[in-house]
């Protein structure tokens, strides 16, 4: 951080460096850590008594996207994005949790859970979109440049997903499946993974 901040780095290096964004990995982690623990009770009960914060979180988070366009990369690289990355983290922990509850049925749509099922793709190709419209069309305006976008990265992320993810997913079962048969044949547990469509 301290060298893309001195020195005259590319501008987007600590946005999308692997090892500028570990962070988020580790939150990922603290929070699957944490459930399994059974360590989140209370910030799933804040939820529960105060059903709009993780609303209230999403409206920080919009108002954090706008003061990133008027603060200093200073600002963003160093406070920025760790306090994004935090806000989202308790968000959709809350989000998940409270979908289960009276009222919250609306997070259970099909719309949202199918952007839910390509959203890894979606993250992975979101970029080559936007890219690939900036390229071969840089003179478009973005009332037209943003739909485009947002319907080619859905789109590039659905065929990703039944392409590519889909059946590696089939083929993790194959195989956990096989590890199972082989443990049981010499009088072992192996636990089973449970695969999702």
């Amino acid at each position: 951080m301290v060298l893309s901040l001195t020195f005259a780095l590319p501008t987007d290096y600590l946005r999308y460096a692997f090892e500028s964004r570990f962070d988020n990995i580790l939150y990922g982690s603290v929070l699957a850590l944490a459930l399994r623990m059974v360590k989140l009770d209370p910030i799933l009960k804040a939820a529960e008594r105060v059903p709009l914060m993780p609303i209230a979180l999403a409206g920080l988070l919009l108002g954090l996207t706008f003061l990133e366009e008027r603060s200093s990369a200073t600002y963003h690289y160093v406070f920025g994005m760790a306090l994004d990355s935090t806000i989202i983290a308790v968000a959709l922990i809350q989000f998940v949790y409270l979908a289960a509850l009276h009222g919250w049925t609306w997070l259970d749509h099909p719309a949202l859970r199918f952007l839910g099922r390509i959203s890894y793709s979606l993250y992975l190709y979101h970029f080559v979109v936007v890219a690939t419209v900036s390229h071969y069309v840089p003179n478009l305006r973005l009332r037209w440049a943003y739909p485009l976008i947002y319907i080619g990265s859905v789109l590039v992320a659905y065929a990703s997903y039944r392409l590519v993810e889909k059946p590696f997913l089939k083929l993790k079962k194959h195989f956990a499946t096989g590890s199972h048969r082989r443990g049981s044949a010499r009088g072992e547990e192996t636990p089973t993974v449970a695969v999702a469509d």
